[in-house]
């Protein structure tokens, strides 16, 4: 991966009063407490930013290199492979234009688990997340009473682990048997590797539940 066509962060990056490096922010002059508290809201809404500039990334770049892109470019940069793969997953589900900034990021990732082949539903549960300011466990649970399951109704109920996650691991894996005679060996073997903790989590499930 050649870095020469990289800027220095201060030029591509700029916030007034300080000047940007990889291991530090340096503050150029003494800044009033309100400019120190903009510097604040701005490192904050790029961490925000930051999960939709890897899904388009991603998105982009497997549109020139293949499906296989997300994989490999995770391996090289020492990333977290299901992180970026559900960047882009979302990424795709939301286009630029269908997206709240009201809204986080988290937001966007429920209201596409609520209906994954449905943007239409997605956009429905982000209004909803706006008109009435849900934070994103209260939209969670507005979309599971919706789904009129007992079971998470109840709030004192609750699983203890992330509903959402099973939800989007379920829908992955129906999406991914429909493309399964499509992948190449390469593929194949990076996502069973992927799963072998899936694998044995459900191999431990299946003894508990007998």
């Amino acid at each position: 991966m050649s870095t020469e066509t990289i800027e220095p962060l201060n030029q591509t990056i700029s916030l007034p009063g300080c000047k940007l490096t990889s291991t530090s922010l340096q503050f150029t002059g003494e800044l009033s407490d309100e400019s120190m508290a903009c510097i604040g809201q701005t490192l904050q809404r790029m961490e925000g930013c930051k999960a939709w500039w890897w899904g388009d990334f991603l998105t982009k770049q497997e549109l020139r290199h293949g499906e296989h892109y997300t994989q490999k470019y995770a391996e090289l940069a020492e990333l977290e492979p299901q992180s970026l793969r559900r960047y882009k997953m979302v990424a795709n589900f939301f286009s630029p234009l269908h997206r709240s900034n009201t809204l986080s990021w988290t937001h966007h990732l429920e209201a596409m688990l609520a209906d994954s082949s449905s943007v239409e539903e997605g956009k429905k549960w982000l209004r909803k997340a706006e008109e009435e300011n849900l934070t994103v466990p209260k939209l969670r649970a507005a979309i599971r009473k919706s789904r009129r399951d007992p079971h998470l109704d109840d709030g004192s109920n609750a699983p203890i682990e992330s509903y959402s996650e099973v939800l989007a691991f379920n829908r992955w894996s129906r999406s991914m048997t429909r493309k399964v005679d499509t992948l190449t060996k390469q593929r194949a073997q990076a996502i069973l590797s992927d799963l072998r903790d899936a694998v044995a989590l459900i191999e431990t499930l299946k003894g508990k539940a007998s």
